[in-house]
């Protein structure tokens, strides 16, 4: 039932006809069901393979993810569309995005984390932080419930980008590490 809505909702913004209403409403429901499919695979590539390379892969991975769900929480509370649960939501993906950071940087046990010791990799999780941490700034604003003013929405797309694709570049890395390359 909730994917039939938000397929709904994803159908009209395609055919122009957006209802950002209902796509604010169920966006978080569905991502949150996929989220339990993608951890039951994740435990299953470990049994299987017995190494956390899924957990680290999965959880670089994920970053990206929440780069653009932080982004669309902070344009929904901008836009006054459902403010208040996007604003509680952008507070919870972005101390996950924080918490996985610095997990993939030193470990984080609760999560299955070792810390990073491939250099390279530790040099890319630094250019993320250096980016999260200009476009985490932006988001404290939001969730404090200062409004923004377009410069900083401006700021926050440009950002936005940035995090995405250098968060994307550890992905790879990790990725090279657990292929062995």
């Amino acid at each position: 039932p909730r994917w039939a809505a938000y397929k709904a909702a994803l159908e009209a913004a395609v055919a122009g006809t957006a209802d950002v209403e209902t796509l604010a409403k169920t966006n978080i429901e569905v991502l949150s069901d996929m989220q339990s499919v993608v951890k039951a695979i994740e435990a299953e590539s470990k049994v299987a393979t017995g190494t956390v390379w899924g957990v680290v892969v999965n959880l670089a991975g994920r970053q990206r993810m929440f780069s653009q769900k932080l982004t669309k929480e902070l344009y929904f509370v901008s836009l006054g569309k459902d403010a208040e649960t996007h604003r509680a939501a952008l507070k919870q993906t972005s101390t996950m995005f924080e918490r996985t950071l610095k997990g993939l940087q030193g470990g984080d046990a609760e999560v299955g984390l070792p810390p990073t010791t491939d250099g390279k990799a530790r040099e890319q999780l630094g250019t993320v932080a250096k980016v999260w941490g200009e476009f985490s700034a932006i988001v404290g604003k939001v969730v404090a419930g200062t409004p923004l003013a377009p410069e900083d929405l401006r700021k926050a797309s440009e950002l936005n980008v940035q995090l995405l694709g250098e968060a994307d570049k550890a992905v790879t890395i990790f990725q090279d590490l657990a292929s062995g390359k």
